[in-house]
């Protein structure tokens, strides 16, 4: 019924005759009020009423009325509720999927994939990293292997078809890559030809610089540390995770 009756205040058409009536009932209920106090007829208030001039206190007596009955039946308008709370909510994963329904077998198919490639292909298990394990730089080494790591890092580096779509091998894969691209470095910089096929630490530093051949040494068979225990701890956790 409320709400009917407001939606009536607010027609345009309505709302006009609705204004008018209450003006009438203001009159009638002035007159009323004033017959009573002069104790005359509502007739001759009602008739005095339409022939003398107002007075202002007459005007102001109306409009106070008015007022009063405005206040009394002015629709009470209900705050709206303002939801500002995000308790409960992680703000981080909003709009975004969750993996673990995304991670499906066809995922850990395609993974698999790849990580038998590095494992298998790329960068064998039995050769290029057994190789790696054995040496030691204070010695040459066959230029060929070791630049198989050149191979692996342009291959895969910054390439979107070698990218893991489980995150945590991703994650291990990018520390490889780094590992072995500071190898690579190393061996650039440190190494030369050394014969055919072969690339050492210069000999010639043994005498003329021997504090440089050693820390030289010394670099690429750290370097070397790094990325095997990088390259098993893609294999291990990987192994886990395909459960192959």
């Amino acid at each position: 019924m409320k709400n009917k009756l407001i939606q009536i205040w607010k027609d345009p058409v309505l709302s006009k005759v609705i204004s008018t009536g209450i003006i009438a009932f203001l009159i009638f209920l002035y007159n009323l009020i004033i017959s009573k106090i002069n104790k005359e007829s509502f007739k001759e208030t009602f008739k005095s009423f339409w022939e003398n001039k107002f007075e202002l206190w007459k005007i102001a007596s109306i409009a106070l009325i008015a007022l009063i009955l405005f206040l009394i039946f002015k629709p009470k308008r209900r705050k709206k509720e303002i939801i500002n709370s995000f308790e409960g909510v992680n703000i981080e994963t909003i709009g975004l999927p969750d993996t673990r329904e995304i991670y499906d077998e066809q995922s850990r198919e395609l993974d698999s994939k790849l990580f038998n490639e590095i494992r298998n292909e790329l960068l064998p298990t039995e050769q290029e990293i057994a190789w790696l394990r054995e040496q030691n730089f204070s010695y040459g080494f066959n230029r060929d292997v070791a630049f198989r790591f050149f191979d692996f890092d342009i291959k895969i580096s910054d390439n979107p078809n070698y990218e893991f779509l489980n995150p945590e091998l991703e994650k291990l894969k990018k520390r490889l890559v780094k590992s072995i691209q500071i190898f690579n470095r190393n061996l650039s910089e440190l190494t030369f030809p050394d014969g055919n096929l072969m690339q050492s630490v210069p000999r010639e530093w043994r005498a003329s610089n021997p504090q440089r051949l050693q820390n030289s040494i010394n670099i690429l068979n750290a370097s070397k540390v790094t990325v095997i225990k990088n390259y098993d701890d893609l294999i291990r956790n990987g192994r886990k995770i395909l459960k192959i």
